[in-house]
């Protein structure tokens, strides 16, 4: 029962690192000066890996390690919609990428979770039109 108290810490301290992402509103002045620090602070917070690292990591890699996270729902999810809200600051090739990736973690998130969501289908499919 312990564990489980402590599980459920780390991930509000994770949801509430995560969340502080997705507040920014960015500025694509600010995004190369200031604000990608930022996220990439919060990417090294949450899943222990920089910005630089999560765009060059391989699909399979980037599974693999997503996995050992043991994110819940929720804050797989997040992470997710903070990769596709970045992905608009980068360049062409990074932004695909980086919404390759959201579409993996959305999907391996409902699949870990066995968790049907009408919204995380609609936003695999709006990824994916990216």
């Amino acid at each position: 029962m312990l564990s489980k108290g402590i599980k459920s810490e780390e991930q509000e301290k994770l949801n509430q690192i995560i969340e502080a992402g997705l507040q920014m509103d960015f500025v694509p002045d600010l995004w190369k000066t200031e604000q990608r620090k930022s996220i990439d602070e919060i990417f090294q917070q949450a899943l222990g890996l920089a910005l630089d690292e999560v765009e060059a990591l391989p699909n399979e890699e980037w599974l693999k390690r997503i996995k050992k996270q043991d994110l819940n729902f929720s804050n797989a999810e997040k992470i997710g919609d903070l990769l596709l809200k970045i992905s608009f600051q980068e360049p062409e090739k990074i932004k695909s990428d980086l919404s390759r990736k959201a579409v993996m973690l959305y999907e391996n998130a409902q699949e870990e979770h066995k968790i049907f969501s009408f919204g995380l289908i609609q936003k695999i499919k709006n990824a994916k039109a990216e």
